[in-house]
C-alpha cells in the first residue's frame, strides 16, 4: 500500500510533467522547498505539496490537467466556496478530511497537490487597488487552521472586504473576481506575489523563481514562520473515494459540521488550557525521573567504561560511541523536550554532546541547515543547571564543589561546542 507521501509526490509528479509539457515555467514552492533548502527529509504522511506557475499560465495548465477524466481541476473558477487564490489538483479515487479546518469548502475532499499563482504587481490605480484589497482579505481570512491571525487587521476597508465576500461567496461573483485577479497578475512588472496556501501573500522579485536562488525564494516564502501544516487531525484513505464516504455520511445522518464545531472547540480548550497544565505538570514529575535517571547512568557508567568512552572519543571513533551512548543520548533527547538538562558526569555529557554533532553532521548537507539544528545542543548545554556538573560522589558524600568552579565548567563545555559547532560548518561550507 502507497503512503501518503507517495501519492502525493504521484500527483506532483503529473503537475510537472503537465508543465513541461506544455512549456510552463514552475517553481516548487511550500514545505517542499523548504524541505530542500534545508535538507530534511519529507515524512511519509506528508501530502502538503505546492508549485507554483505565473498567473499568465494558470489557465493553460488547468486545461492539460483537466484532460484527465481520473482527476479533478479546483479553484474559485468553478467551485465559489473554494478557500483560497491557488489551484487544487486531485485525485477523486482518494479521500482526505482535516476536522479542523473551519469549513469544508472544497468540492473534491481528497489527496491533491495545491498550484499557487505568481501574480504581477502592477501600478495601482483605484479599480486595482479595490482588487488588491479584497485579495489580501480573502487570502488572510480563509488562512487554514494551523496559522494564527497574525496577517489580519482591523480597518474600515477589510470590514467593507468581508461584507462583499459574505454576500457573493455562493455566487458567480467569486469567479469573476478570480478572472479579474488572474488577468491584472498576468500584466508582465518587475515585482510579483504569491497568495500562499498558508493564507498571507508574499512578494519577490523574479530573480527569486530562478534555481540558483531557492533559499531566497524560501525565506521571502515563509519569512520568520516556518510552521508546517501538521497531519494529526486528518481521515484519510487512498483505497476509498472521497465520494463514497460523503455517501457513507449522508446515508447515516451524521450532522458533519455540527461534529466539526465541537471537535474545534474542544481542540481549542484542549490547546489553551488541558496541554499547558499537563506541561507543567509532565515537567515536575520529569525532574523526578531524570534524578533516577542520572544515578542509573552514574551505574552504567563505571570507571572502565567510562574510560572506553574517553578513549573512544581521542580516536574520534564516533560510530562505536553513538552504540555505546545510546541510552544516555535518548535521556538527553527526551529530558530536553521539558527544557531540563541531563547529565550525570561533565565528561561523558561533552563526549555525548560532540556525538550528537556528529550524528547531526551526517544528517545535514549544507552549512545552514546543519547550524539550524545545532542550536538544540547549545540550547541542552544551556538548560543543564551547573549544579549538574558536580560528581554523583559529591552529592552522596555531601562534599559539593564550588559554584564557582560548576559555572566554569558548564561555560567551558558551551565553548567548545561552539568552537566544534563552527569547524563543522567551515568544513561544509568549503565542499560547496
Amino acid at each position: 500500500m502507497k503512503t501518503r507521501k507517495e501519492k502525493t509526490f504521484e500527483l506532483l509528479d503529473e503537475v510537472i510533467a503537465a508543465c513541461e509539457a506544455s512549456d510552463i515555467r514552475y517553481v516548487i514552492s511550500g514545505e517542499l522547498a523548504l524541505r530542500r533548502v534545508e535538507g530534511t527529509e519529507v515524512p511519509d504522511n506528508f501530502n502538503n505539496a505546492a508549485v507554483a506557475v505565473f498567473a499568465r499560465d494558470i489557465d493553460k495548465l488547468c486545461a492539460a490537467l483537466s484532460k484527465r477524466e481520473d482527476r479533478h481541476v479546483e479553484s474559485l473558477a468553478n467551485n465559489s466556496r473554494f478557500p483560497g487564490f491557488y489551484v487544487r489538483y486531485t485525485d477523486p479515487s482518494t479521500t482526505l478530511f482535516n476536522y479542523t479546518e473551519p469549513a469544508f469548502t472544497y468540492d473534491v475532499n481528497a489527496f491533491g497537490v495545491n498550484i499557487e499563482i505568481i501574480c504581477s504587481i502592477p501600478k495601482i490605480n483605484f479599480r486595482r487597488r479595490i482588487l488588491s484589497q479584497l485579495k489580501v482579505v480573502f487570502v488572510t481570512e480563509n488562512a487554514p487552521y494551523y496559522m494564527d491571525s497574525r496577517h489580519k487587521s482591523k480597518s474600515i476597508n477589510r470590514a467593507l472586504c468581508m461584507l462583499f465576500f459574505k454576500l457573493f461567496k455562493d455566487t458567480s461573483v467569486m469567479a469573476y473576481i478570480y478572472r479579474k485577479w488572474i488577468r491584472v497578475g498576468s500584466i508582465k512588472r518587475k515585482k510579483y506575489e504569491i497568495a500562499t496556501i498558508r493564507g498571507y501573500i508574499a512578494e519577490f522579485k523574479e530573480s527569486d523563481f530562478k534555481e540558483e536562488n531557492r533559499a531566497s525564494f524560501v525565506s521571502k516564502y515563509f519569512g520568520k514562520d516556518k510552521r508546517i501544516k501538521p497531519t494529526y487531525h486528518e481521515v484519510y484513505d487512498l483505497e476509498v473515494p472521497c465520494r463514497k464516504f460523503s455517501q457513507a455520511i449522508d446515508e447515516h445522518d451524521l450532522p458533519l459540521k455540527e461534529y466539526q464545531k465541537h471537535q474545534q472547540k474542544f481542540l481549542k480548550w484542549q490547546q489553551e488550557v488541558y496541554f499547558p497544565m499537563r506541561k507543567i505538570r509532565r515537567k515536575h514529575y520529569n525532574y523526578m525521573f531524570c534524578a533516577e535517571d542520572r544515578m542509573l547512568m552514574y551505574k552504567e557508567f563505571d570507571a572502565e567504561k567510562k574510560q572506553l568512552v574517553m578513549d573512544l572519543y581521542d580516536k574520534g571513533n564516533y560510530e562505536e560511541l553513538r552504540e555505546i551512548l545510546a541510552g544516555y543520548i535518548d535521556n538527553i533527547n527526551k529530558y530536553h523536550k521539558d527544557t531540563i538538562g541531563f547529565c550525570s558526569d561533565h565528561e561523558i555529557f561533552r563526549v555525548a554532546l560532540s556525538t550528537m554533532l556528529w550524528e547531526i553532521s551526517g544528517k545535514t548537507g549544507k552549512p545552514s541547515a546543519f547550524k539550524r539544528r545545532s542550536r538544540k545542543i547549545i540550547n541542552i548545554i544551556k538548560n543543564t543547571q551547573y549544579a549538574h556538573m558536580d560528581s554523583v560522589e559529591n552529592v552522596f558524600w555531601g562534599d559539593r564543589e564550588d559554584s564557582a568552579v560548576l559555572k566554569q565548567r558548564k561555560a567551558q563545555i558551551l565553548k567548545d561546542i561552539e568552537q566544534e559547532i563552527t569547524c563543522i560548518i567551515s568544513t561544509k561550507t568549503s565542499k560547496i
